[in-house]
C-alpha cells in the first residue's frame, strides 16, 4: 500500500514531468515498458528476450494517433513546418495533453487504479515516473499533430482513462483523409517460431474477403481503412532465394526490402509497427484496435506453446475462424473488440477463406522450433 506521503511526493513528480508542448518530429523520449503491477525500462532488442515482464503482464504497445487541427483553431500564420527557427508556437491541444496525461498518470502511480492495495509501481524511484502521451510534428499531415504514448499493456490501457473528447472537439481523427493510426510492439517479445505464425496470422486476415461496401477484407474492416501508399498490402520479405520468405524474415526479424509504408513496417530496429489503421478519437475504437493487436500476440501465444502440433499450430492461422472464436471466448478482455467483430458476422462468408501454405513452410516452423528447443536445453546446461 502507498503511504499519503509518497502519494503526495508523486503527484509533485507528474506535475513536474508533464510537458504538454509540441515536440519536433525526431523527439524521442525515454520509454518505459508499463504494466498495471510492474513497469520496467524499454529493452531494445530485435531478438527474443525471455522477458518476466511480459509473461506477467503481456505485451506492450504504443500508439501514434495523427490528427488534423479542425478549421478555426489553426490558422495559416500559426502554423509551421519542419525548419521553422523560432520556439514552436502553442498549439490548440496543449491543455488537453496535459490533462489527459494528469489523469492517466495519477491512475497509474498515485491512485493505481483504485486499488489502494497496490505497492508503488516505481518502487520510489522518481525517475521512473515517466510521461505517458506526448504529441509532435508530422510533416504528412495538412496542418495537425501525432498523438504519441508510452508503450502499455493492455492491462494498464483497460483501466487509464482514455478521454479523449475534449481533443475530439478540436481535431478531426477518422473523418480525414490523411491520418492514420499505428500501433507498435516490441519485436523482442517474440519466439522466431511465434513470429513466423504471426505473419501468417496477418496474411490471412488480409485476404479473407468480407462482404462490405468500403473494406474489402477483414484487416480492413478491422483497421476501418483500406490499404493504401501509407500502408500497403505487402509482406516483409527478402530477395534471397530461399525455401520459406516468411521463416526468413521471422529469423531475421527485418525486412531486407526496406519499406516501412508497408501494412507490417518490420523496417524499426526494435519495434514491429501495424500501420493499417484509421485514426481515431474516439475511446472504444481505440481500445478495439489495443485489443486486436494483443489479440493477436496472445493468440499465436498459445498457439506455439511447447506441447502444441506444429502441424496443427499452422493449420490454425491458415483461416480466420479460430481466431474470431478465440477472441468471442474472452469478452472480458476484449470487450471493444468482440463487439465489434460481431457486428461484421453476417457478412463474412459461411465458408471463411483458407489460405494455402506451401510443404515449405511447415518444415521451416518444424525446424526452427526444433532449433529453439536445443538453444534452450544448451543455456540450462550453461
Amino acid at each position: 500500500m502507498i503511504s499519503e506521503e509518497r502519494k503526495a511526493e508523486l503527484d509533485r513528480e507528474i506535475n513536474r514531468k508533464i510537458n504538454s508542448g509540441q515536440f519536433s518530429y525526431s523527439y524521442r523520449p525515454g520509454f518505459k515498458f508499463i504494466g498495471v503491477e510492474r513497469m520496467i525500462d524499454a529493452w531494445t532488442s530485435a531478438n527474443h528476450v525471455d522477458s518476466q515482464f511480459i509473461k506477467q503482464e503481456g505485451i506492450p504497445m504504443g500508439i501514434e494517433i495523427e490528427m488534423e487541427f479542425r478549421d478555426g483553431y489553426v490558422s495559416d500564420d500559426d502554423y509551421y513546418d519542419e525548419d521553422y527557427d523560432e520556439d514552436y508556437p502553442d498549439v490548440v491541444i496543449d491543455d488537453d495533453i496535459w490533462r489527459l496525461n494528469k489523469k492517466s498518470m495519477d491512475r497509474c502511480y498515485v491512485s493505481r487504479y483504485r486499488d489502494d492495495s497496490r505497492s508503488d509501481i516505481t518502487k520510489g524511484n522518481d525517475d521512473m515516473v515517466t510521461q505517458f502521451f506526448y504529441h509532435k510534428h508530422d510533416g504528412s499531415l495538412n496542418r495537425g499533430t501525432e498523438l504519441v504514448s508510452q508503450p502499455l499493456t493492455l492491462g494498464a490501457w483497460s483501466n487509464i482513462d482514455l478521454n479523449l473528447e475534449s481533443i475530439a472537439s478540436k481535431a478531426l481523427g477518422y473523418h480525414t483523409n490523411t491520418a492514420g493510426m499505428h500501433i507498435h510492439m516490441p519485436k523482442g517479445a517474440f519466439k522466431d517460431t511465434q513470429l513466423f505464425i504471426w505473419l501468417h496470422l496477418l496474411e490471412t486476415l488480409a485476404l479473407t474477403p468480407v462482404n462490405h461496401q468500403r473494406y474489402p477484407n477483414l484487416i480492413s474492416v478491422i483497421g476501418q481503412r483500406r490499404f493504401n501508399n501509407w500502408a500497403r498490402f505487402e509482406m516483409p520479405t527478402t530477395s534471397r532465394e530461399v525455401k520459406s520468405k516468411m521463416a526468413h524474415v521471422a529469423m531475421n526479424r527485418r525486412d531486407e526490402e526496406e519499406q516501412r509504408y508497408k501494412f507490417i513496417n518490420m523496417v524499426p530496429r526494435s519495434t514491429i509497427e501495424l500501420r493499417f489503421f484509421r485514426s481515431n478519437l474516439r475511446a472504444d475504437r481505440v481500445l478495439k484496435n489495443i485489443e486486436f493487436v494483443d489479440s493477436l500476440y496472445e493468440y499465436t501465444a498459445y498457439l506455439d506453446r511447447d506441447n502444441m502440433d506444429y502441424m496443427e499450430s499452422i493449420n490454425a492461422v491458415r483461416s480466420a475462424a479460430d481466431w474470431i472464436e478465440w477472441v468471442k471466448s474472452d469478452r472480458t478482455r476484449y470487450p471493444n473488440l468482440s463487439e465489434y467483430i460481431s457486428k461484421y458476422d453476417v457478412r463474412l462468408d459461411d465458408n471463411l477463406y483458407v489460405k494455402a501454405i506451401n510443404e515449405f513452410d511447415y518444415e521451416a516452423y518444424e525446424a526452427m522450433d526444433v532449433d529453439q528447443k536445443l538453444e534452450a536445453m544448451t543455456r540450462e546446461r550453461s
